[in-house]
This record gives structure tokens, sequence and C-alpha cells, in this order.
């Protein structure tokens, strides 16, 4: 099984305690779980992104965001969570957020 959501949870966690050191060596530990980090699966980049979002590293979630395989409704949803809203209001997240909602209609 995966270690990167429980990484990124942690480092979360040890980011808001001000740990950001340790916070930094976790994320960088869960992309070395990535099995393909040229194009990590949704579930991969959705923890990786919340990781490097609460970290302020917000290009990388950007760069998962752009990467992500398969790009679909998974990634789409996962992205409607709350705690993502000001990561949507980003033009280029939203940009790539519209091309992969599925409420949209079929190209």
């Amino acid at each position: 099984t995966s270690r990167i959501p429980q990484l990124a949870a942690l480092a979360r966690i040890l980011w808001l305690q001000g740990d950001t050191a340790r916070a930094i060596a976790r994320l960088a530990e869960a992309e070395k779980n990535m099995v393909n980090p040229s194009g990590p699966n949704p579930t991969d980049a959705y923890w990786l992104e919340l990781g490097e979002i609460t970290a302020g590293r917000i290009d990388k979630a950007k760069n998962l965001l752009r990467t992500t395989l398969p790009r679909g409704a998974l990634m789409w949803f996962m992205s409607q969570e709350d705690e993502l809203a000001e990561f949507r209001k980003d033009p280029e997240v939203g940009a790539l957020l519209s091309q992969i909602d599925p409420r949209s209609p079929a190209q």
C-alpha cells in the first residue's frame, strides 16, 4: 500500500507545528514513494497537493495537477474539497479543473 497519504498528512501536521524542515523532508519522502513521478495517480497527487499547499509550495501542487494520470472525474472530484477552495481560484488550476469537469458536455 502507498505511504503517500500518511506522509503527506504528517508533513502537514509538522508544517503547522512550525517544524518546516521535517515537513519538507516528509514531502520529499512521499514523492519518492510515487510509482510514476512523471504521471502520479489521482490519489497520490491529491495527498501530495494538500501537503504542498500547506507548505505554500503552490507551483509544486499545480505541477501535480498538471501531470496526474489519468486526468478525469476522480481528480476533479477530489479537488472540490473545501480545503482547496483558494487553490481552485488560481486561474491555471481553474482552467485545468474545467478541462476534466465531468459535468461539462463532451467535446
